[in-house]
Parts: C-alpha cells; structure tokens; sequence
C-alpha cells in the first residue's frame, strides 16, 4: 500500500466526518441542515437539493426556491417527517423553514453528538493506518521503519485536523 493511497483514504475519511459535522444544526440556518432530507416526488424519492435552490437569508431562516410548484406540499412533508426540528410553510413558489432558537440543554446534547461522531472519525484513521501496517509487514527493516514513521506523520496531521474540526463545531453550537 502506497503512502499517497493511504492519505486519500485519510483524507475522504475527514471529508466524511466534516459533511456529518455539517448536518449537526447549530445556532444559525445552514442550507446543508435540509439539502440531503429526501423527498417522494415523481415516483421516486430525491434530496431537496435537486429540487430547488436552498438558500439563508437570516439567522434562523432557510428559504427553498421550489422549480416545480406542484410539488410544495411533497417537500413541506418530506421535511415534516425528517423530523429534524424545523418548520416548514408553503408559500406560492416557495418553501420557508423556520428554525427555533436551540436551548442550552439541546446545545449539550448536540455537542455529544458531534464528540461521538468525531470518534468515530478517529477509529476510522486508526484502522486506517492499522491496514497500512499489515502491508508494511514483508518490506525490510529499514523501509518499514521509515514508512511506519512516515505513517505515523500522517495519522498525527489527520488528528490534529480532526481535533480542529471538531473544535469549531463545538464552539459555532455553544455560541448563544
């Protein structure tokens, strides 16, 4: 296994951890709290996000620009049963979700929830560089030592870069 394979894996690894991180709702609208809820239109079922334009003109709103108005009332349902605390309301060609103010009891629970999901963003690296490990077996001493070093830089960077996301994040949710 090349060192190159291993921190394109490491680093799909963060990006997975990061757009898991960037469904958790903090204080303020994100388009990407809703662009993923799926939808029952047109026989089958689509994420918002191909079905109009998400966008956040306040703090605690997100305003989806439908472009097919027939179905409204399938995404105003599609996010009723997400079950993600939010409100929508249909308008003519639009869809407004209203965002409640998150309390400090829910704010704490969120931060659990993201030290959870960055564990397992770190078990992730972890297996990772234990794969590497195994194919470094049957390479000579000197190589394998010097790849395992090299292993190791890139596991320390990937943590720090985990430990650093995972601060943001719980910073941006216990900002009132």
């Amino acid at each position: 296994m090349d060192l190159s394979d291993i921190s394109a894996r490491m680093q799909r690894s963060l990006a997975s951890l990061r757009q898991d991180l960037s469904s958790i709702r903090s204080g303020r609208a994100n388009p990407t709290l809703i662009e993923h809820v799926m939808v029952s239109v047109y026989n089958s079922r689509m994420p918002i996000k191909q079905l109009g334009a998400i966008s956040a003109p306040e703090q605690n709103l997100l305003v989806i620009d439908v472009w097919d108005g027939g179905i409204i009332d399938a995404i105003v349902k599609g996010i009723q049963e997400a079950n993600i605390g939010i409100t929508p309301h249909a308008e003519a060609s639009r869809v407004r979700c209203f965002l409640p103010a998150l309390t400090q009891e829910r704010r704490e629970q969120l931060v659990k929830l993201v030290k959870q999901k960055v564990e397992a963003g770190r078990i992730q690296i972890r297996q990772i560089r234990a794969d590497a490990k195994k194919s470094f077996e049957e390479m000579p001493e000197d190589v394998k030592s010097r790849k395992e070093k090299e292993l190791q830089e890139l596991v320390d960077r990937a943590m720090a870069e985990i430990d650093g996301v995972s601060q943001r994040k719980e910073a941006e949710l216990m900002q009132v």
